[in-house]
């Protein structure tokens, strides 16, 4: 009967979901899916009667699947029956032919509209992140943290939903394509749909165990008089067959269909034991939007017992609609804290966030909504429904997404920038560029941006093209802030599309070591230098931070008025030192060359403007020199170099030393 009700249920979707306002063939022999990588899994929906063609026997295995059609499926996949939408989470939804459908998905947790702040668009395609993330939630899983090995790493990284791509990948419900990469925003297709569902009503036949397997430890369970018939949490029993019981331990959720009590030990789905009256440091439980710490379990009753150490929720509920608290910021005072999944609940006034305790009633604890603010005021403890916050809106606590007219001030050494008159603004944090709106600033000055948080010492301001250092930002009423900051003569470079001072990058050519001040870009890939023009080739080098590049490309951007430079790793024929060891007394002194100086020219140079022609010898500015004999100087202490050796395979140069 049940398998006969999902098979209804998917044909619906093939009428208004895959097909919408189609006519379709009673036993269709699909033309166009022959030696299609997804063919047996199409093949396999048709034949069970799950999908259909069209008129026209074809399938379309590469067209799109929307929004509404995914979650439709996914719906009838998961043999229920929407009733009509009493409430809209999505504005452009209302009078959508999939509005009971959605808004099941909606209460079932597997579509958060806090995701889709904008509406859903529902008939836009849906996109494989998306997919990840919604396959993940209606399995009863959650996120993973750690990274993927996808080429396009960089790009899951970008997602919101890239903990959701690793369960996927992990579960085996979602690879990548031949490239290795997973592409999280491409459109899913037809046939990918018809993939995915097989997976994912194979995986979830697999979570509805009928009778327990064979136990290798000898330990027969008879369902009728070991299984249990509740969960029990505080004073409130939650039938298991009425309800979403999950049990998270480190990062692997499992789905309770069954619970056993065999000989003081307790069976989830007749496969993972947990002992009864013992100490758990790293169970979870996650009953509907209640989210417990375990610290033990008992039973009593036919009922398990679980004793809490702390109470989360799921979803947060703000004006009827429901978020996802993983994307809910929340500030302790007018500070950037963690985000509202970590807070952990002790009792209604009594938050802890990692290692500290928190009292409503004395500290400001404020979380960021749809860039509404409000204030935790309590917490409504329920047992017998879901937990949840008294909120009150209140002032922001940051300013984001501001502008010039936000600035009420800069300061520069007791002067004032003259604001009407800047044209250009933004700021260079590790590394990278950000415009004003880019950036949050919060209570006490700081910057935050991509979800980090960087004090004014941590920041430089480029205005008009000069550059300054902050020292403190100041915020006022209002969302004004003041800039106190000093100028500073810095010049910038780019490379592989990170801000670094110029000052600390090194060019090497024709065995002599170059400024960048010295090198002139006329044009991409042509420089200058000491008056002589020259085509980049596989002789240039770049130095930085004590390690040596290749340079693939070079540029000048005339926007930002400085060089861009892309670089790859050093080629095995660039002999040139990797790593430098100086020895004294036989024993390694330093690695490295942090603070070492060498005496040429009359002066004391940087050792990184030397170029090492052979262990021997060494050029600076056009003239060659011994390198035996050399005085060095480590930190302020001198030295003569009395031997060295090149270990040409690994490129590390050793310096022998003695003291003067």
């Amino acid at each position: 009967m049940k398998r006969m009700l999902v098979c209804l249920l998917l044909s619906c979707f093939v009428i208004t979901t895959l097909t919408p306002g189609s006519a379709l063939a009673e036993n269709p022999v699909l033309t166009d899916i022959k030696g299609h990588w997804a063919e047996k899994h199409i093949k396999r929906l048709v034949e069970s009667g799950y999908v259909k063609g069209y008129s026209d026997n074809t399938f379309k295995p590469n067209q799109s699947v929307t929004r509404a059609e995914f979650f439709c499926l996914l719906v009838q996949a998961q043999g229920t029956i929407p009733s009509a939408a009493s409430t809209n989470s999505f504005s452009d939804t209302v009078k959508h032919w999939a509005s009971a459908y959605i808004e099941q998905a909606v209460r079932s947790g597997i579509l958060l509209p806090a995701e889709y702040p904008n509406g859903l668009k529902p008939d836009k395609p849906i996109l494989r992140s998306e997919v990840a993330a919604a396959i993940i939630r209606a399995l009863g899983m959650g996120p993973s943290t750690g990274s993927v090995s996808f080429p396009d790493r960089d790009k899951v990284e970008q997602s919101d939903y890239k903990g959701f791509i690793k369960t996927a990948y992990d579960q085996g419900l979602m690879t990548g394509f031949e490239t290795g990469e997973f592409k999280p925003f491409d459109p899913f297709t037809r046939a990918q749909a018809c993939a995915l569902l097989c997976l994912f009503l194979d995986k979830k036949d697999s979570q509805q165990v009928g009778t327990p397997p064979n136990n290798q430890s000898g330990i027969t369970i008879d369902p009728e008089k070991d299984n249990l018939t509740a969960v029990q949490v505080y004073d409130q029993a939650y039938p298991i067959a009425g309800n979403s019981i999950v049990f998270k331990t480190d990062s692997r959720e499992i789905k309770a269909s069954t619970i056993s009590l065999v000989n003081e030990n307790i069976y989830l789905n007749y496969a993972n034991r947990f002992a009864l009256n013992s100490n758990l440091d790293n169970l979870e439980l996650i009953i509907n939007n209640n989210h417990f710490g375990v610290s033990k379990l008992l039973a009593a009753n036919k009922h398990l017992v679980v004793i809490p150490t702390y109470w989360k929720i799921r979803t947060l509920n703000v004006d009827d609609h429901k978020y996802n608290p993983d994307f809910i910021d929340l500030y302790v005072g007018t500070e950037k804290s963690e985000c509202l999944a970590d807070v952990e609940v002790i009792d209604a006034y009594t938050l802890r966030i990692g290692d500290r305790t928190y009292d409503l009633r004395q500290d400001k604890l404020t979380i960021d909504v749809n860039d509404k603010f409000y204030l935790i005021k309590k917490v409504i403890l329920r047992t017998d429904a879901d937990t949840y916050f008294e909120l009150a809106e209140t002032e922001p606590v940051v300013i984001k997404r501001p502008d010039i007219t936000n600035i009420s001030a800069i300061i520069a050494r007791g002067s004032s920038l003259d604001l009407d008159n800047i044209n250009t603004l933004f700021f260079i944090i590790n590394g990278s560029k950000y415009y004003f709106n880019q950036c949050s600033i919060d209570g006490v000055g700081n910057f935050i941006v991509d979800q980090k948080t960087y004090s004014p010492e941590q920041v430089f301001m480029l205005v008009d093209g000069d550059c300054y250092e902050l020292n403190q930002v100041v915020k006022l009423p209002n969302s004004k802030i003041i800039i106190y900051c000093d100028a500073v003569n810095r010049t910038w470079v780019k490379i592989n599309d990170k801000y670094l001072d110029a000052s600390g990058v090194l060019i090497l050519m024709d065995d002599n070591v170059y400024d960048l001040d010295e090198v002139i870009v006329v044009d991409r890939n042509v420089v200058r230098i000491k008056g002589r023009q020259y085509e980049l080739d596989s002789t240039f080098k770049c130095r930085l931070n004590n390690q040596t590049f290749n340079i693939d490309e070079i540029d000048y951007d005339p926007t930002m008025d400085l060089v861009t430079i892309e670089t790859s790793a050093y080629s095995s024929d660039f002999h040139q030192p990797l790593k430098y060891n100086f020895y004294l007394d036989n024993s390694i002194y330093q690695q490295g060359l942090e603070d070492v100086t060498i005496y040429v020219g009359d002066s004391w140079r940087n050792f990184n403007y030397i170029y090492i022609i052979d262990p021997a010898h060494y050029r600076y500015n056009n003239i060659t020199y011994n390198l035996i004999g050399s005085r060095i100087r480590i930190d302020g202490e001198q030295f003569e170099v009395i031997d060295t050796a090149w270990r040409g395979a690994t490129q590390v140069f050793d310096l022998y030393l003695e003291a003067i």
